[in-house]
């Protein structure tokens, strides 16, 4: 998909994400779900916004705007978070920077401030081109926040925008998967690999760690379905493309050890003790 430079710039910092995404994929230990959320109402008021109102432009942005997106690209989401705030104190009615600063909060992982940020973007009138991006990006941090029905709705809602975005369909996934409904989460995450696939040849190499996720989590439903060659070869592919993934390595030793190789778990295993970060907590 075509993207503006500052979008592009941007929306580069989710692949870091979609590898964390992917070491970390059980740490929340399940979403719950929120049955009549506020958040799915608020969904549905914005995509609706966005089908009917034309975006409407500000003007000529703030030039402090390139170098808050710049360090943000380089990680420095402080640096950028303070040169965003400062062009909101001069230009409060400036909708854009609030959602770049929504991005840096999420990358600083302070999902309930991004969250908020998030929100005045989607209930103002749409500002900026391709406003609903804002909807893939609510969508991850309520999925981080423990809405379930929120987060499904905002992945809905943007993929009508812009279907074939693989990341959305994979966030739907995880969230099939929580369920479980396996074959919806199956539905979603080879919908996933398919998207990106496609988007790698044409090209676009930061959907290789999509791919990757996408990849083993697919194998973890395998897995769930006694398909364990299948997920075997499924996992090798994946740390192919992200051999720093300690979570799908213990998947891996896992699915050896169903399979009856037990010096490939042993190896599997030896590479997730070696990749694992330091703050993990142990494997069961």
């Amino acid at each position: 998909m075509r993207k503006n430079l500052s979008l592009s710039l941007v929306l580069g910092v989710v692949a870091v994400a979609g590898v964390v995404a992917f070491v970390g994929w059980k740490a929340s230990g399940g979403w719950s779900s929120v049955p009549s959320s506020p958040t799915v109402a608020r969904v549905h008021a914005a995509a609706e916004r966005m089908r009917q109102e034309p975006s409407r432009s500000l003007g000529p942005p703030d030039p402090r705007r390139a170098e808050a997106l710049a360090r943000l690209g380089q990680g420095d989401h402080g640096g950028a978070l303070e040169l965003l705030k400062s062009i909101q104190r001069s230009r409060p009615d400036d909708i854009e920077s609030v959602f770049y600063e929504a991005l840096a909060l999420k990358e600083s992982k302070r999902y309930s401030e991004a969250k908020v940020a998030l929100e005045r973007v989607l209930d103002a009138p749409p500002q900026f081109r391709r406003p609903w991006t804002a909807l893939y990006y609510y969508g991850w941090v309520l999925l981080y926040a423990g809405d379930a029905d929120g987060a499904r709705a905002a992945f809905t809602a943007f993929l009508e925008f812009d279907p074939d975005e693989p990341d959305a369909h994979f966030g739907i996934g995880l969230l099939d998967l929580d369920r479980p409904d396996l074959d919806a989460a199956e539905s979603r995450f080879r919908t996933a690999i398919t998207l990106a696939e496609a988007g790698i040849r044409g090209g676009k190499s930061k959907l290789v760690p999509d791919l990757a996720k996408s990849k083993a989590r697919l194998a973890e439903v395998l897995f769930e379905r006694d398909r364990n060659a299948e997920a075997r070869d499924l996992l090798r592919e994946a740390l192919k493309l992200a051999p720093q993934a300690h979570e799908a390595w213990y998947l891996l030793h896992r699915v050896s050890k169903k399979l009856g190789d037990s010096a490939g778990a042993a190896e599997a295993l030896a590479r997730h003790a070696a990749t694992k970060p330091a703050c993990e907590p142990k494997s069961p």
